[in-house]
C-alpha cells in the first residue's frame, strides 16, 4: 500500500501482472512487436518485485515501446479513503515521489532533474 494525503492506494499486483501480459500476448498477435521484443518483456516482467507498484510503473515507464506513455491506465487497484480515480491518486503520488526523490526506483533518467540538482 501507498499513503497518499488523505487516502490509500490498494495496489492488486496480480491484475496488474495479468494486463500487462495480455499487452504483451496482443501486441505480438498483432504483429506490433518483434518475438524477441515479446521474450525480452515477458523475461523482464517475470524478474520483477511482484507486490511493488512502484517496480511495476518503472517497468511499464522502461518499456513504453510496448506499451505507451500511458502506464497508470495500465496498473490495477483502488483508492480507499477519498473519492478519487485510482489512475489519478497514482499520477498523484508518483508527482510527489519524484520531487521529494528526483525519481522512482528503477526509473530511466530524467536528465532535466539531474541538471537542476547541478549532478
Amino acid at each position: 500500500m501507498r499513503t497518499i494525503i488523505d487516502g490509500v492506494l490498494l495496489h492488486d499486483s496480480d491484475k496488474t501482472i495479468i494486463a500487462i501480459k495480455e499487452i504483451i500476448a496482443r501486441k505480438r498477435r498483432l504483429g506490433e512487436i518483434t518475438a524477441d521484443r515479446a521474450r525480452d518483456a515477458f523475461t523482464d516482467i517475470e524478474i520483477l518485485d511482484y507486490q511493488d507498484a512502484e517496480c511495476q510503473a518503472t517497468y511499464l515507464m522502461c518499456n513504453r515501446d510496448v506499451f505507451g506513455d500511458e502506464w497508470w491506465n495500465i496498473l490495477r487497484g483502488g483508492v480507499a479513503g477519498k473519492a478519487v480515480l485510482f489512475r489519478d491518486a497514482l499520477r498523484d503520488w508518483v508527482r510527489a515521489t519524484r520531487e521529494r526523490n528526483g525519481c522512482l526506483y528503477g526509473e530511466p533518467c530524467r536528465a532535466g532533474f539531474l541538471q537542476q540538482r547541478g549532478a
